[in-house]
């Protein structure tokens, strides 16, 4: 005889074990896949069991490819361009500072040979270079045989938005320009501006920076000089981020951020001596900006003071070139890998991170470095920031009315979708166990489906982690994403399969678009708790 689940959320785990919740989430990579890379490490080309591009990566950026189920592409998103809604905190904008003095509000106007970035000389009211037409002044870019080059320097650490408008400002003839932008040696972004091309391209940028680290604004000749004037009025905005940088002290989690090994089994804390924090192993190490690896992995740790969407950013890089052979690095939410890449020993470039996942309250973010062979001159530059981007979470928005913050709570029979009643504290169907409460959703003989509707048009992203509550028996669960009637997603979860799917899904919707998180009972309904906290962002990615 199956029991009733209880309103008070103590009962729920004993009341679970003959009855479960199911859930999966839309998985962002496929978990076979065949990855290619180049020799030099810098382009990643990662393919799904189906043979599909699943995606393409190189220092700075991600452009995810992602299917239906019948194998049509949907969308194809450049994860480094991916941006939602901050918190802006201070704003700089190129085209207010200009002066006649370099450095004024962090803005230098420099010239690119190829080699080597050199000042400009401030002369008739503009910048001029060496060559007679690389030139700057107020929202206008010229180059000739070397690059004209607005530069940004950071002053201090943080996550900023690099935003604004490019265009050719002289469409009257010529090649066409190249434009790029680059943070330190690592291009974020290059676009190919034709002669007439007076509309341009909207940049948007998100990336952490260091005190320190530069922002290059670079317009290239293409073939040749002629008509080469472009608009640019480059703005760059600091976000409300929390980085490791700024927050590491002697005191573990202050500002959530720990100090820790791994070796594994076990993540341990460091301990604070001499000014850094040590490990068992005499060179597992954390300093402000740099990790040791030794027979332990050395870890960063940020744990989430509340549930969201968050963007990971920063770079790592080798800090030791002299030797060794390398590091691989790591980052995980909880215990499953988000991203990993091995840095050879002397790649002090190294990797630009960038990536978007939902948290709920107390979920870890680990941050890892391996000494990959030896630990001999394994040490690494890092420095992430975290910031949480403006979004809607399930968990926060549940509350015993339908609709509220755009969330619904529904049963399936198969035809059709009908809305559960408000009992009990929690959300009950016409069958006895189909039910939804928090983070926990449980189908019957009809399916439990939370919904979200869409209350304006735009790109979203869909997050958060699924994976079976009750791991103690059953038959697992079926899970399935659709938007409006489209199937976009499905997946069976183990019965015993607690750790489940990071869900990254990008889609574009109108408004009253629905999305709807479906968990079916697959065969029983025994054991079928599943926890899932979906959140939605609304993002644009140019």
């Amino acid at each position: 005889m199956l029991k009733k689940i209880f309103i008070k959320r103590r009962h729920l785990k004993k009341t679970l074990f003959y009855i479960g919740l199911c859930c999966a989430f839309f998985a962002i990579l496929v978990e076979s896949s065949l990855v290619y890379s180049y020799s030099d490490n810098t382009l990643t080309y990662n393919y799904d069991a189906s043979g599909r591009l699943n995606y393409l990566e190189s220092r700075s950026d991600r452009v995810y490819y992602e299917y239906d189920l019948q194998g049509n592409l949907i969308s194809k998103t450049r994860d480094g361009s991916l941006n939602g809604t901050y918190k802006v905190t201070e704003t700089s904008s190129a085209y207010d500072a200009y002066g006649s003095i370099q450095g004024n509000r962090n803005w230098y106007y420099q010239e690119w040979n190829g080699t080597t970035y050199a000042n400009l000389q401030y002369k008739n009211g503009q910048w001029q270079g060496t060559s007679p037409y690389t030139l700057i002044i107020n929202d206008i870019q010229h180059p000739d045989e070397t690059d004209s080059v607005r530069i940004w320097v950071a002053p201090k650490s943080g996550l900023i938005r690099i935003a604004g408008n490019v265009a050719k400002y002289d469409p009257s003839g010529g090649d066409g320009v190249i434009v790029k932008i680059l943070k330190n040696n690592i291009q974020l972004w290059s676009k190919t501006l034709s002669y007439n091309d007076i509309t341009g391209y909207e940049v948007g940028l998100t990336v952490a920076v260091n005190t320190g680290d530069s922002i290059f604004f670079v317009v290239n000749k293409n073939d040749t000089n002629f008509n080469d004037s472009t608009s640019w009025k480059p703005v760059v905005s600091y976000m409300e981020a929390n980085s490791a940088y700024d927050a590491y002290s002697s005191i573990q989690g202050y500002q959530n951020w720990y100090y820790q090994e791994w070796n594994g089994t076990t993540y341990t804390n460091l301990q604070y001596k001499n000014g850094q924090w040590q490990g068992i192993s005499p060179y597992t190490l954390i300093n402000k900006d740099f990790q040791h690896p030794d027979e332990a992995d050395v870890v960063r740790k940020w744990v989430a003071p509340k549930s969201g969407m968050i963007r990971i950013t920063g770079n790592a890089a080798k800090g030791d070139p002299r030797g060794g052979d390398g590091v691989i690095v790591k980052i995980l939410k909880d215990n499953i890998q988000l991203w990993s890449k091995t840095i050879s020993y002397d790649d002090t470039t190294g990797y630009e991170v960038g990536l978007t996942v939902a948290v709920n309250t107390g979920d870890a973010i680990y941050f890892v470095v391996n000494k990959n062979g030896t630990n001999t001159c394994d040490t690494t530059s890092w420095k992430p920031v975290v910031a949480y981007m403006e979004a809607n979470s399930a968990y926060d928005a549940y509350g015993s009315i339908q609709g509220n913050q755009g969330w619904y709570y529904q049963e399936w029979n198969g035809t059709t979708y009908t809305n559960l009643l408000y009992k009990n504290g929690q959300w009950q169907g016409s069958k006895p166990y189909t039910l939804i409460i928090n983070d926990i959703q449980h189908p019957d003989e009809t399916d439990a489906v939370r919904k979200w509707v869409a209350p304006k048009s735009g790109m979203i992203r869909i997050a958060g982690n699924v994976a079976k509550y009750d791991s103690s028996g059953g038959d697992g669960v079926s899970v399935k994403i659709f938007k409006n009637n489209f199937k976009l997603w499905s997946k069976s979860l183990s019965y015993n399969d607690t750790t489940g799917y990071e869900v990254g899904l990008n889609i574009a919707v109108n408004t009253g678009d629905a999305i709807y998180f479906v968990v079916n009972k697959n065969g029983t309904i025994f054991n079928d708790a599943t926890s899932w906290k979906p959140v939605v962002s609304y993002i644009n990615s140019n």
